[in-house]
C-alpha cells in the first residue's frame, strides 16, 4: 500500500544516512591512525572542481541561488588524491547550500599562484562567528545555534576535510567573509590552500599506474577477444553497417577519448560525433539518433545541460542518453538521472560495460516498439521513460480512439490535431512505435475490428465502417494481412478467445 511504501522509504533514507555516518566515522578512524592510503595522480584541478560544482546547479536554480564558478586559468595541472579532495569540496558545497537561504549567493573561486593553489567557497548564509572559526574543524562539533533546527550535522564532516587537506600538506580555514555588491560582509568563506608540485608527497603516495580519468591513456587499447559484448568490436564478427543499423551520436570534447569510443562501436552502429554539447544538440535535432553517449564536462554546453535540453523538447525527448563522467559520487549520478539520462557510466569505463549498456538500451527500446504491434491497450510507460513522450503517445492513442469511425482521418488531420508538423509526427510515432503514422492508425483500427468481430454483434461490413474503412473489401484485405485470417474465419475461430 501507499502507507507501507512511505514507511519503507523512510526506513531506507534513515538506513542510508546511518551508513553514511558509519562510513564517515570509519574514514575518520583511518585518518587518525594513519591508515588512510594516499593515491596521488596528476590531473587538471580546474576540470576536477568544475565537475564537483556542476551537480549543484539544479539545486541552485530551484532555490534561486546565484551560483558561480571562477578560475584564474582554464586549466591547472596539479598532483592530488582525487577521491579525498572530492570529499572535501563536496562537504564544503553541501554545507554552503545547507546554510544559505533561498535567493542567496554561493561562489567557488580558484586562483593559481607560484607555489600554491587557492580555492575559496563563499556563501551568503548564516556565517561563522570569529570565535568559532577553529572550533568547527574539531571532531563531533555541532553548531549550538542549530541544536533546535531541522538542519542536523554529524559534526565530523569538516574534521575529516581538515585531515584530508592535511594529507595534501595544505591548509583549510575560515576567512572573514568578503563584501558582496558593496554591502556589509556576510556568510561563510572557506579557503583551501594546496601546495603545487609533487615533492611534498612520498614516492609511495604517488600512484603511477592510476592515470588521470580524463586522459586518453586511461583507456587501454581494445583487444577484441577480451570483450564480451563488443563482439561488435571484433573485426571477424562485425556485420555490415547499413542504413537500418542503429545511429549513435558520441558527444565528447577529448579527441582521443572520442576516437576510442568510435573504435568500440564501429562496425555495428552508424556513428555521428560532436565536440561539445552545442554541436551535439544540433546533430541530435537534425538526425534523431537512436542513442546518445555524452561526456558531462565539455566546453560551451555540458552534458547535463544537453540532456535537459534534449529531454524537455518533444522532437528529441525519446532519444536515450548515456552520460560519462570522471566523478563517482552518487550525487552526480542522481543529478544526471534526474535530468532524464537513461544511464550513467563512470570514467575510466570498461569497454564491455559501456557496450553492454548501449546494447541493452537499444534492445529494450526495439522490444518496446515491437510490443506495440501486439498490445492494443498500450501503457506508454512501457515504451518511453520521459513524461513528454508519455503525454504525446497518450494523446495520439486517444485521438485515434476518438476518430475510430472517421473515414476522413488523414495523416494531415492527425498532425494538425496533435499540433505538430507532419514530419515531426512521423519522427515521433516512428521513434516510439516503429510505425508510420498511417500504419499506427491502421493497426489500432484493426485491433478494434478484431474486438468487434469476437463480440459477433455486427456484420463484417458494419465492423469495417465502425473502424473507419470506407471499402469493406479493402478492410478484409488489410485484416487478412494483419491476422492471416479473413474477418469471417476470425469471427468463427476467435469467438470466446482472447484477442491476439
Amino acid at each position: 500500500t501507499g502507507k507501507t511504501q512511505q514507511q519503507l522509504s523512510l526506513i531506507n533514507r534513515n538506513t542510508q544516512r546511518l551508513l553514511n555516518l558509519v562510513n564517515q566515522v570509519l574514514n575518520f578512524r583511518k585518518l587518525m591512525t594513519d591508515h588512510q592510503e594516499m593515491k596521488v595522480v596528476q590531473s587538471d584541478f580546474v576540470h576536477f572542481l568544475r565537475e564537483l560544482y556542476l551537480p549543484f546547479k539544479a539545486t541552485a536554480q530551484l532555490r534561486q541561488i546565484n551560483y558561480n564558478f571562477t578560475s584564474s586559468a582554464t586549466a591547472i595541472m596539479a598532483w592530488f588524491d582525487e577521491d579525498k579532495l572530492e570529499k572535501v569540496f563536496f562537504n564544503l558545497l553541501s554545507n554552503a547550500f545547507k546554510f544559505t537561504p533561498d535567493g542567496g549567493t554561493i561562489s567557488v573561486d580558484v586562483q593559481e599562484y607560484d607555489t600554491v593553489i587557492k580555492v575559496t567557497v563563499q556563501d551568503s548564509g548564516i556565517g561563522v562567528a570569529p570565535e568559532l572559526r577553529e572550533e568547527i574543524f574539531k571532531r563531533f562539533y555541532e553548531k549550538a545555534s542549530l541544536s533546535s533546527s531541522a538542519i542536523k550535522s554529524s559534526g565530523i564532516g569538516l574534521a575529516i576535510s581538515k585531515q584530508m587537506v592535511a594529507l595534501h600538506h595544505g591548509k583549510i580555514f575560515v576567512a572573514p567573509p568578503g563584501t558582496e555588491n558593496g554591502n556589509a560582509p556576510s556568510g561563510a568563506r572557506f579557503v583551501v590552500q594546496l601546495p603545487k608540485g609533487r615533492d611534498h608527497f612520498n614516492e609511495n603516495e604517488i600512484v603511477t599506474t592510476l592515470v588521470n580519468q580524463e586522459q586518453p591513456s586511461a583507456y587501454e587499447p581494445l583487444v577484441a577477444d577480451q570483450l564480451g559484448l563488443p563482439a561488435a568490436v571484433a573485426p571477424a564478427e562485425r556485420t555490415e553497417v547499413t542504413d537500418a543499423s542503429p545511429l549513435l551520436l558520441i558527444v565528447e570534447d577529448n579527441v582521443e577519448v572520442n576516437t576510442y569510443i568510435q573504435q568500440l562501436f564501429e562496425g555495428k552502429y552508424r556513428l555521428l560525433t560532436a565536440a561539445n554539447g552545442v554541436e551535439g544538440l544540433a546533430l541530435a535535432k537534425q538526425h534523431s539518433p537512436d542513442l546518445i553517449i555524452s561526456d558531462v564536462m565539455m566546453p560551451k554546453m555540458d552534458g547535463i545541460t544537453l540532456c535537459n535540453h534534449l529531454k524537455t523538447v518533444l522532437e528529441t525527448s525519446h532519444i536515450p542518453i548515456v552520460l560519462l563522467t570522471a566523478r563517482a559520487a552518487s550525487l552526480f549520478k542522481i543529478e544526471g538521472l534526474r535530468t532524464g539520462a537513461d544511464d550513467y557510466v563512470t570514467k575510466p569505463f570498461h569497454p564491455e560495460e559501456l557496450a553492454l549498456r548501449v546494447h541493452n538500451i537499444i534492445k529494450a527500446r526495439h522490444e518496446a516498439r515491437e510490443k506495440f504491434a501486439r498490445v492494443v491497450n498500450l501503457d506508454p510507460k512501457q515504451v518511453t521513460v520521459t513524461s513528454a513522450d508519455e503525454e504525446f503517445l497518450q494523446s495520439a492513442l486517444k485521438l485515434v480512439e476518438d476518430n475510430m469511425d472517421n473515414t476522413n482521418f488523414t495523416v494531415e488531420y492527425f498532425a494538425h490535431a496533435m499540433a505538430v508538423s507532419r514530419p515531426l509526427l512521423f519522427l515521433k510515432i516512428k521513434a516510439l512505435t516503429n510505425q508510420t503514422p498511417k500504419n499506427f492508425v491502421k493497426r489500432i483500427r484493426l485491433k478494434r475490428a478484431a474486438q468487434l468481430l469476437t463480440q459477433r454483434n455486427l456484420r463484417i461490413t458494419e465492423v469495417a465502417y465502425a473502424v473507419g474503412f470506407q471499402n469493406p473489401r479493402y478492410f478484409s484485405k488489410c485484416f487478412f494481412k494483419e491476422y492471416d485470417q479473413t474477418p469471417t474465419d476470425y469471427m468463427t475461430s476467435a469467438a470466446g478467445k482472447p484477442i491476439k
